[in-house]
């Protein structure tokens, strides 16, 4: 992959083809998020640049996390004061690579997500307290 002057690669996901209803959810430090289709990303060659998955609402938002998901999944949202919340993926709405998203969790002006984890759909339930609401 070919990067441009103050480009950094953020990460990568594996991605499986077989599996259907897949989706890139995208997270912003500013606690805006996405997702995206995967249908939406094509393959790219070697040396490639890559193509857009974001724009970002304020000049300093960074993005901040992504991950391959399934639409029964759910996601554990971290911020930078220690702040976590649960919330189901099918929630968060589905756009185009060039939306700038919703926010995913609302944040102080001092804070900043700082990552997120994935509750595969397979985990979603378990460790609950018979009559916990999920």
């Amino acid at each position: 992959m070919k990067l441009r002057p103050g480009d950094e690669i953020a990460g990568m996901s594996v991605l499986k083809e077989s599996e259907e209803d897949q989706h890139l959810l995208v997270i912003t430090s500013d606690g805006y998020g996405k997702r995206v289709p995967l249908s939406d990303f094509k393959v790219q060659n070697r040396g490639g640049v890559g193509v857009i998955c974001i724009k970002f609402k304020e000049k300093d938002d960074r993005l901040r996390s992504f991950v391959r998901v399934l639409g029964g999944d759910e996601i554990l949202v971290i911020t930078e004061n220690g702040i976590v919340v649960r919330q189901k993926v099918a929630n968060i709405s589905t756009q185009s690579r060039t939306a700038t998203g919703v926010i995913v969790q609302k944040i102080d002006k001092q804070d900043a997500i700082k990552s997120i984890s994935l509750i595969g759909a397979d985990m979603v339930g378990e460790g609950r307290d018979e009559g916990e609401e999920e």
